[in-house]
């Protein structure tokens, strides 16, 4: 706004230097062409102010719109980091629920909703059942099941 003020008040000083000016080019001759001067200066100041206020209007909103763009991106990211820590946190209470798999044994982690598990357990069945679980949570899109089976079981 403060852009816009100085563009209006060099108008309108623009405006008044140049009708004095036309005023005392007019030694002598009618008062209408001295009017018609101040006319002409009034036009080309409103003009340039409006043009001023035209391309400050255009750099306010292109910066609204980037700074909306940006503030869009922040919330999608922080919306899917808490999307992928839930996730995360419902396949560990699974496995924490179901008898013989252990969750510190089972690691999980979430990126964009696949889910990665990795550690060992004691059977390929209990690779399977993990597996199941994190397919069974809400927001999973894939899982990688990178489970070792422990040989010494």
């Amino acid at each position: 706004m403060n852009t816009l003020r100085k563009y209006a008040v060099t108008g309108l000083m623009l405006s008044a230097i140049v009708g004095l000016a036309a005023c005392n080019s007019q030694k002598s001759g009618p008062a209408e062409t001295a009017g018609q001067g101040l006319e002409d200066a009034a036009r080309t100041a409103g003009s340039a102010v409006g043009d001023a206020a035209e391309k400050t209007g255009q750099v306010i909103g292109d910066a609204a719109d980037k700074t909306g763009q940006v503030i869009g991106d922040a919330a999608d990211k922080t919306r899917q980091a808490i999307s992928d820590t839930t996730i995360t946190s419902k396949i560990k209470a699974g496995i924490l629920a179901e008898s013989g798999l252990s969750v510190t044994e089972i690691h999980v982690e979430t990126t964009n909703g696949a889910v990665t598990l990795t550690g060992t357990v004691k059977s390929k069945a209990d690779s399977d059942k993990a597996a199941s679980i994190a397919r069974s949570a809400d927001g999973v899109k894939g899982v990688d099941n990178r489970l070792q089976v422990n040989a010494n079981g």
